[in-house]
């Protein structure tokens, strides 16, 4: 059964490349875009069922992609927490 696409945007080359070699693994159609303009014209060309993003809170783009995405307004959006480092 085909696995449902993923929208993937992060600023950086190495946490994208990373993402997606995690996606790619688990055999995940990934669409990787750089910034939140970008995200957002992908959500106008295809339907995607999850967007994984860096950074767009801070941007103010959440609205953007909600509108393009056709989220509706009482959709959640999480904030993961960062990774703590042990050493």
């Amino acid at each position: 059964m085909p696995r449902n696409p993923i929208l993937l945007c992060a600023p950086t080359d190495d946490l994208r490349k990373h993402i997606e070699g995690v996606l790619s693994a688990a055999e995940y159609p990934t669409t990787s875009v750089r910034s939140a303009p970008d995200a957002v014209a992908a959500l106008r060309d295809a339907p995607f069922d999850l967007v994984i993003a860096e950074g767009l809170a801070v941007s103010g783009a959440i609205p953007g992609i909600r509108s393009a995405a056709g989220v509706p307004k009482f959709a959640s959006i999480w904030k993961m927490p960062r990774p703590f480092s042990t050493s």
